[in-house]
Formats: structure tokens, sequence, C-alpha cells
């Protein structure tokens, strides 16, 4: 607390937090007295963009949210709701493509068996009718 004492007072700025902390606090929107002292920043200097403090912050962030949900569904067997859902709309396009399967599976059977049928009867009818022709040729 001896460091604390050094330091001079400046209206619109607090003391450290604690013993061992030296920086002053800025109070935002508080002005200061005398134009000679510098701004203290309320930020930790050490994390800054440029060396990759906060970015590394966030990544540890990132990876802590990670593992704890990793470690919820381990260890509840608990199932995310978007995982549940995309299950969900998997299944009912698969259901959806199945049914339209068997519709188109079904209407190429039939028109298959309908063309079948209908060049069985072509070629089946042409000689009765040509034996009817020839027999009603022969009798007149």
């Amino acid at each position: 607390m001896k460091s604390a004492a050094r330091l001079p007072q400046v209206p619109g700025c607090l003391g450290p937090a604690n013993g061992k902390d030296s920086t002053l606090k800025v109070v935002p929107g508080a002005m200061h007295a005398r134009r000679g002292l510098s701004q203290r920043v309320s930020y930790r200097v050490e994390q800054t963009c440029n060396r990759g403090g906060r970015l590394k912050d966030q990544k540890k962030r990132q990876l802590v949210q990670k593992l704890f949900y990793l470690w919820i569904r381990k260890t509840f067997g608990r199932v995310h709701p978007s995982q549940a859902r995309t299950h969900y709309q998997q299944r009912v396009l698969w259901k959806a493509f199945e049914v339209w399967r068997e519709e188109w599976w079904v209407t190429r059977k039939e028109w298959r068996l309908c063309m079948r049928a209908e060049c069985h009867y072509r070629t089946a009818t042409k000689p009765i009718g040509w034996k009817f022709i020839m027999q009603g040729n022969n009798s007149t």
C-alpha cells in the first residue's frame, strides 16, 4: 500500500483496486484538473490486438466452451436441440423421398406394362384383321 500513497491524487481517477495493483483507473466522463498527467487505461495493457492477447483469450474461451458442451454430452447423454432438429428434418426428407420414389416406380411400371400391352394388342390383332380382310375379299 506504500506505492498507492505516492501516487498523486487526480480528480476523476480512482485509486488501485488492491494493494498490489498500482495502476490508476479512469472514471468515464471525468475531467482531469492537471494537464501534465498521462491518461491511464482501464483494461489490461498486455491484452492488445497486435500482440494477440485478446485473440488468445477468445481462443481459450471458445475452447473452454467447446469442452464444456462435450462434457455435458458425455456426462448426461443429452442430444443438443440443433442435432435433434437436423435429424428430424433429414428423416422427414427421407420419408418424403421414399413416398415419391414409390409413386414414381409404380407410375413407371404401369406405363411400361401399358406400352407392352398396347404393342402386344397391335401385333396380335393385325394378323386377325388381315385374315378377316382376306376372307372378305375371297368371298366376293
